[in-house]
This record gives C-alpha cells, sequence and structure tokens, in this order.
C-alpha cells in the first residue's frame, strides 16, 4: 500500500499575478476525497458524504515553504468552497506537489526569475 496521496498529475503551469503579483505554480491533480462521517457533517453543517475516488483538485504553490492550497474540483458544484465542505489541509499534499513541480515541466508557460514567458 503506497503513502502517497496524489494518484497521478495531470498539468503543472507557473502563473503570476499581474506584473506586481507573486508567482505560483497552478497543479492539477486527482488523489481521493475521504468520507465525512455524520458526527464531522454535524459539527461544520454540511451534509455526510462518501469517499470519492479519483477526484480532480486544483493545487496552488508559491516558492515559501508551507504556502499551498488545494480545492476539490469536484465538490465545486455540489458544496462550492464552503469551509468543512470543501477546504483541506494544503500542508498534507504539498510535498509531493512540490515534487511534481520539480519533476513535470510547465505547461504554456516557462518560469524565468519572477515572470512567466508563454512558450505557444
Amino acid at each position: 500500500m503506497s503513502d502517497k496521496l496524489i494518484r497521478s498529475v495531470d498539468e503543472v503551469s507557473w502563473h503570476r499575478n499581474g506584473v506586481g503579483g507573486a508567482g505560483f505554480y497552478a497543479v492539477l491533480f486527482r488523489a481521493d476525497v475521504p468520507a465525512t462521517k455524520n458526527e464531522e457533517a454535524r459539527i461544520f453543517a454540511i451534509t455526510a458524504r462518501d469517499k470519492i475516488e479519483d477526484a480532480r483538485w486544483l493545487g496552488i504553490l508559491f516558492d515559501e515553504p508551507g504556502h499551498c492550497a488545494v480545492i476539490c474540483l469536484d465538490l465545486l458544484e455540489k458544496c462550492r468552497v464552503r469551509f468543512g465542505a470543501n477546504s483541506w489541509r494544503g500542508d498534507i499534499f504539498e510535498p509531493e506537489l512540490r515534487q511534481a513541480i520539480e519533476e513535470i515541466p510547465s505547461s504554456g508557460s516557462v518560469r524565468v526569475g519572477p515572470f512567466g514567458l508563454p512558450t505557444s
């Protein structure tokens, strides 16, 4: 059994928020969504759910360690980005996401210092 949380990485891309914003990597990946027990669902006032296997996720990573956010794309339509329903600890995905950034070329842009230059 693997200790990895991420099943696969679909795409890595370098971005920058305008001319003065901090650059970041966007990573599309697949991972399971754990089941939500009734007790946990009551705490956050959400509906309990079964495990979702191979769900689509978006990770956003800045250069600084610990600056990582993830959102489950498969839950956006159902519960959007509501706290507790579609909020996750990015730090548990961060090591695997940072490894993906090192191993997978950025699609559509190349990082040049703080800038992103289009490649297509």
